[in-house]
């Protein structure tokens, strides 16, 4: 019997940690599976709970270059030094730790291909930002890319639907593949004008065979749920309709939601759960199920756990009960000394917007929207033509 949902997990994801003070702090991990443990989510036949596997390297060697392989093997054994000029220090034992993090996307990619569950969730995974030889933005190696490259050359798989909504420009997927339309990659993420990695602009539209198939939608700050579900549900379906994706791939970074620290987005948990039953929804209608869903980034350690448990939610067709159990508001305010754990999974304080920018955002979006729109018509209709 295929379940409906894989879970995928490992104690080394834990472990995935640069350290006391750093942004990415991997308990959100935990603290989320806890969330879901306390909702007995994994007492339910539908769901699997299946632990990573290891990549090997061979499977790093798809997308990375055998020197930068060799570079983070050495940082691994010494334990100190960085990826990249400061944000992704190095940690002991980092090169094994970041192998199982891609093992996890990997495993996700082979049960789902060999039909034991319909869709899997990694949250230990979504590394966007890593490049053939490098990383960076907390990036090591690129577990979509290579997830993206066993689908590939595995499977055989022609077509891969990548919708990326992390805060961040997925830099790393769209440099790997920006001359593949096997893989049709959407980025939503704030302008690289106020934020890192200060790329993903509207004119980056892929080359060669790729072009067309890269869209980035940069967004301005305070950007809201309102005019980011219309970016999502006027392009994700015409798109999908367009290309007839055999695979989807989402990277749900829950850092464009409004208490994040690093971002200057203001989504709610709402959206999360809207752009978590289209994928759902597409993926059947296209897909046959077929898709992935990982964690990629999220800050906020009262945000991300609710997030990414509505959003497994969705994917199982389970309802979670709204307020959030006791003992894992205890284990917060223990863990934070902070006395405010969330006492609902959905939003209770949402942020007032502006009207004065409501109305600019609300313009821009309206306007980048039928641009993007048409774009995807003029590639249609090529398509069309050369078929």
């Amino acid at each position: 019997m295929t379940a409906k949902l894989g879970f995928i997990y490992h104690e080394d994801f834990l472990k995935y940690n640069f350290g006391k003070g750093h942004p990415l702090n991997s308990v959100r991990i935990q603290m989320h599976k806890d969330l879901l443990e306390l909702n007995s989510f994994f007492n339910n036949p539908d769901i699997q709970l299946i632990e990573a596997k290891p990549c090997s390297d061979e499977d790093l060697l798809t997308v990375h270059t055998p020197d930068y392989i060799d570079f983070i093997r050495k940082l691994s054994e010494r334990g100190e030094g960085s990826v990249d000029d400061k944000d992704t220090p190095a940690f002991k034992n980092m090169f094994e730790i970041t192998k199982t993090a891609v093992g996890g996307t990997v495993t996700a990619v082979d049960e789902v291909m060999h039909g034991n569950i319909a869709h899997a969730w990694n949250p230990g995974g979504g590394f966007h930002h890593a490049k053939r030889d490098s990383g960076g933005g907390f990036c090591i190696f690129n577990d979509i890319a290579i997830a993206i490259k066993r689908l590939i050359n595995r499977y055989n798989v022609k077509r891969i639907l990548y919708l990326d909504i992390d805060a961040h420009h997925g830099n790393g997927v769209q440099d790997i593949f920006y001359d593949d339309s096997r893989v049709f990659k959407i980025s939503l993420h704030e302008s690289g004008e106020t934020l890192y990695p200060h790329s993903g602009f509207e004119e980056e539209a892929g080359i060669g065979d790729g072009k067309g198939y890269n869209i980035n939608i940069p967004l301005p700050i305070g950007t809201f749920d309102e005019a980011y579900i219309h970016i999502v549900y006027e392009l994700i379906p015409l798109i999908a309709e367009f290309y007839d994706p055999q695979f989807i791939i989402l990277a749900a970074g829950a850092d464009a939601h409004f208490l994040d620290p690093l971002s200057h987005l203001q989504l709610t948990s709402s959206t999360y759960i809207r752009i978590a039953e289209l994928i759902h929804n597409l993926s059947h209608r296209f897909c046959g199920g077929k898709c992935i869903v990982l964690g990629a980034g999220g800050y906020s350690l009262n945000a991300t756990p609710r997030i990414w448990s509505l959003i497994v939610s969705r994917l199982a067709g389970v309802e979670l009960k709204d307020e959030i159990p006791v003992e894992w508001r205890s284990k917060y305010t223990e863990y934070f000394k902070d006395d405010h754990a969330p006492l609902k999974l959905l939003d209770d304080n949402p942020p007032k917007i502006d009207p004065e920018r409501y109305k600019k955002i609300s313009k821009y979006v309206s306007e980048i929207t039928n641009r993007v729109r048409e774009n995807v018509f003029m590639l249609y209709g090529f398509f069309k033509l050369i078929k």
